[in-house]
């Protein structure tokens, strides 16, 4: 029969090494992810009112660094939330500065 004698098909090669570009995006948002969440235990715990400019100013560099890196890797609807919250905390926080 045709085919039998067909040689097993070839693994996929191996996925190219993350460029240097790429670490330093999933870097800054592991760190914005860490900025964003402590504020947020910060808030609820009472240590930090929700107008404070801390608690603002962490909000908008934490959701720009998860931000940077959902663009890096085209996550299109996470680059979107992200820079809406990024947007929205800086306008409280010129609010709360002036």
């Amino acid at each position: 029969m045709a085919g039998l004698d067909a040689p097993p098909p070839r693994p996929a090669p191996p996925s190219p090494a993350p460029s240097t570009a790429d670490r330093r995006a999933a870097t800054a948002g592991w760190l914005g992810a860490a900025l964003v969440l402590s504020a947020y235990i910060a808030n609820t715990q009472g240590w930090v009112a929700a107008q404070h400019p801390l608690f603002l100013a962490a909000n908008m560099v934490g959701a720009a660094a998860i931000g940077l890196s959902a663009w890096r890797k085209r996550a299109w609807p996470a680059f979107a939330i992200e820079a809406a919250w990024a947007l929205i905390s800086l306008g409280a926080l010129a609010r709360a500065l002036l």
